[in-house]
């Protein structure tokens, strides 16, 4: 009887164990599919800035034509260099963001 009842007990556990690696598996799964979706949204939205930066800087080349055969610290000068321009500041300081639904209506 005794002996019986061991076996069972041993049994009891070995589900046990079973059932506790099972829940391993599942919490790896979940963890690695978060990570996951972690790196999705980190790419989606560094796609979303590379998009908005070569958009501003094409329609500064569109208004600035000499921008396209310019270095990156040619740009920077003259950047720099419109920066300093007199009222350039002031006007970048007092323009204010508008909605699409301002700009369009």
């Amino acid at each position: 009887m005794a002996k019986e009842k061991m076996s069972n007990e041993i049994e009891k556990l070995r589900k046990e164990i079973s059932d506790l690696h099972l829940q391993i598996e599942q919490t790896k799964r979940g963890v690695n599919r978060k990570e996951n979706k972690v790196k999705r949204e980190e790419n989606r939205q560094r796609k979303q800035r590379t998009h908005s930066l070569c958009f501003k800087a094409a329609h500064l080349e569109y208004l600035f034509p000499k921008l396209k055969n310019m270095n990156n610290a040619q740009f920077v000068l003259f950047a720099d260099g419109l920066k300093n321009v007199p009222g350039v500041q002031e006007y970048v300081d007092r323009f204010e963001i508008k909605s699409v639904e301002e700009v369009d209506g």
